[in-house]
């Protein structure tokens, strides 16, 4: 048994040329679940709601939430 916290949510800082897949796939090895990061952030930071946020071609610097990683904590 790991002695390891459970973390609920880690926030990521969107680096230049990340997508929401790649960091999906940095924190769950799986880019599909990309919605699961978007809908979390969607609904914690009022950025997102512009409508001109897309969700595969993100500036640098905003803040994603990430729920639940299981991987890339490093």
């Amino acid at each position: 048994m790991s002695n390891a916290p459970i973390l609920y949510q880690v926030e990521h800082t969107v680096k230049p040329g990340e997508t929401l897949c790649t960091i999906a796939l940095r924190y769950y090895g799986d880019e599909s679940r990309w919605r699961d990061i978007y809908k979390v952030t969607m609904m914690q930071q009022e950025l997102l709601q512009q409508e001109d946020f897309e969700p595969h071609n993100m500036p640098a610097g905003i803040v994603v939430v990430v729920p639940y990683p299981t991987q890339g904590l490093d």
